[in-house]
């Protein structure tokens, strides 16, 4: 399965990788991008199963990236600290 994490904090990302390692027994390849569009270009190029992907980073909104995509390929799961993004989020 392959998993993109984008989040504009590295140490993150680095947390959500060693979860995914540690909790899953199949294997992954799992990609890392820290915004909007170096994670529009990670999407193109790794067309991954999973997103996890961050709400407010430096260079816009996961929101942003999801509004320039056109047709989703893949499963979808935020991971923010701020609870103001939920009703949104579903």
């Amino acid at each position: 399965m392959k998993i993109l994490l984008i989040d504009n904090e590295n140490e993150i990302r680095q947390v959500l990788k060693e979860m995914i390692l540690l909790w899953s027994d199949e294997n992954h390849t799992i990609y890392e991008a820290n915004g909007v569009e170096t994670g529009l270009i990670a999407i193109q190029q790794h067309q991954p199963d999973v997103l996890l992907l961050d709400v407010e980073m430096d260079d816009g909104t996961g929101f942003d990236l999801l509004k320039r995509i056109s047709e989703p390929m893949f499963q979808l799961i935020f991971t923010t600290g701020h609870n103001k993004y939920a009703v949104q989020a579903f």
